[in-house]
């Protein structure tokens, strides 16, 4: 059976969520509904479906009659929200060890994980990047709930803007690939204890370099997120 094919609010609201994610709409950055009604060709009642889910993902204000304003990442944010994806993906992993993953599923998961090694040998940010997004919804995919998936997706929405800003000044793309083979080596010998803990270690050092790093420096980065948001986007 064919997939269903998208509405034109997923097409708008997708569209536009790219443009925030990937950076071509900085933060601050202030549109009028009736220049993006024109800019996308479809009718202000779609747009505005598209834009009230993208408030409800916390990505942008709707100010009446001005349009809206995308919202700012700030630092405590993301702390805030590594935190929640932490405790997300350490259930799915405790899930996924619990049960008797198919070969295939797990094979998927190394060869996300070699793709990412050699996206990041070769100073390639933007793929680097997309590759880490399939690898973690795969991982929590393997845990076999679909509630799970749902929510993983939405905060994952929140991460991403600022996930590209962190690439610029951390180590994170270097020791990824190695946490995720414990991850998944885990995940494989159904060992739940050892899996949760490296799941946990990925992103302990993540949230610790947060906390020590000054707002202003953070802040300081979305010059570099701006210049780059082609190349994330593929």
């Amino acid at each position: 059976m064919n997939a269903p094919k998208p509405s034109l609010v997923d097409r708008a609201y997708h569209e536009l969520q790219d443009r925030i994610l990937y950076c071509k709409w900085g933060e601050g950055f202030h549109a009028l509904e009736r220049d993006v009604v024109e800019e996308l060709g479809l009718s202000r009642t779609t747009v505005r479906q598209a834009l009230d889910r993208l408030q409800g993902d916390g990505l942008i204000k709707l100010v009446p009659r001005h349009g809206f304003h995308v919202l700012p990442v700030s630092r405590i944010d993301l702390q805030e929200t590594y935190q929640v994806f932490t405790r997300l993906e350490s259930l799915a992993v405790d899930l996924a060890s619990a049960r008797s993953v198919p070969d295939d599923e797990l094979a998927a998961l190394d060869s996300l994980n070699e793709a990412m090694d050699s996206a990041y040998g070769r100073a390639d940010y933007g793929a680097w990047i997309r590759v880490d997004e399939g690898f973690h919804n795969q991982l929590v995919a393997v845990s076999g709930n679909q509630a799970l998936v749902d929510i993983h997706r939405r905060f994952w929405a929140q991460l991403q803007r600022a996930r590209l800003k962190m690439l610029s000044l951390t180590s994170i793309p270097a020791e990824s690939t190695g946490q995720h083979e414990r991850i998944v080596t885990a995940i494989r010998a159904r060992d739940r204890a050892a899996a949760r803990e490296a799941l946990e270690g990925h992103f302990a050092h993540i949230v610790d370099y947060l906390a020590r790093m000054p707002a202003p420096c953070f802040d300081m980065l979305e010059s570099f997120s701006r210049e780059h948001h082609d190349e994330c986007r593929g």
